[in-house]
């Protein structure tokens, strides 16, 4: 028998995702609901939550809890509408069919930008471009334009990007606002990360794809002087920094790393890697791949 069952899952900061969990056959599927809520854990076991009901699977005593819980019983019906479908028709219940029914919004779900018939009918005679070519969108379209008349991508690469360009359109009317390329920075791309998500239930690697494809749109348009700076290629002037090699971390602080003390053997790797990294400098992945024999002792021994 399928079953559905919405938890926690801490994330870090006193922050943890609602996810809803379906399991049958011995099959199991996690799905994040796409809603985060503050909670305190009040046990070591983390099965105590200050706004989270473990029995009933719903939010409790949180300003959140007149939003979440209707949409978590509104899948909680689905599903059970799902399973009594199933079994008064004699049939095995999917896993895939019960995912399908937990989406987002209560109202039909949005087309994605691939179903668009402006996506399909294809953008070479549509007027997108604005008088002052500073949208992110005119970037798109001169993007696109140029990639298909110099003939330097494959047509399904081509249509990637003319998807992107109809889902920053839509991401502009849920925004209810223009994108200028050079509002294209860091908070923008946490914006447009939250639309795919609640939108489009996009997952974490989908949502970097998207941004990537953003960053190479916004590259072209630096290269031809449609936008004088963009924030992911600006340079740190180190002249006007006092001393460029002083630790970052006050002298307090780095003891306090020094004198913290976990039975968490995760935790304590990570406190002691992070140690290593403060005073050796060396970027993550380089830190990954150290090796105890590319450690060399001083001669005083330390």
């Amino acid at each position: 028998m399928a079953t559905l069952n919405f938890n926690l899952k801490p994330f870090g900061n006193n922050t943890a995702h609602i996810n809803a969990f379906i399991r049958h056959q011995g099959d199991l599927k996690r799905k994040f609901t796409g809603f985060t809520i503050s909670d305190e854990v009040s046990s070591k076991n983390n099965s105590n939550y200050k706004y989270w009901d473990v029995a009933k699977q719903r939010v409790k005593n949180h300003q959140q809890a007149e939003i979440i819980n209707p949409r978590l019983n509104e899948w909680q019906k689905k599903f059970d509408d799902y399973i009594s479908d199933c079994n008064r028709y004699d049939r095995s219940p999917d896993i895939n069919e019960i995912l399908n029914l937990l989406t987002r919004s209560n109202h039909k779900k949005k087309p994605t930008a691939a179903n668009l018939p402006e996506a399909d009918a294809g953008i070479r005679d549509m007027p997108l471009i604005s008088p002052g070519r500073k949208l992110l969108t005119d970037a798109y379209v001169l993007f696109i334009r140029a990639i298909r008349k110099q003939r330097t991508h494959k047509e399904p690469t081509i249509k990637k990007y003319e998807v992107m360009l109809w889902q920053v359109v839509s991401f502009q009317e849920y925004a209810k606002k223009k994108v200028l390329m050079s509002e294209v920075d860091r908070d923008f791309f946490y914006e447009f990360a939250e639309y795919l998500i609640d939108e489009h239930d996009n997952v974490n690697k989908t949502i970097i794809r998207k941004i990537k494809n953003i960053r190479t749109v916004m590259q072209y348009a630096y290269d031809k002087k449609m936008v004088n700076h963009i924030f992911f290629k600006q340079k740190i002037d180190y002249k006007d920094i006092e001393d460029p090699n002083r630790v970052p971390l006050e002298e307090n602080e780095r003891l306090a790393f020094w004198k913290y003390r976990t039975t968490d053997l995760m935790k304590r790797m990570v406190c002691d890697a992070f140690l290593c990294d403060m005073y050796l400098g060396l970027r993550f992945g380089d830190l990954q791949a150290l090796k105890k024999s590319h450690l060399h002792p001083i001669k005083d021994g330390d």
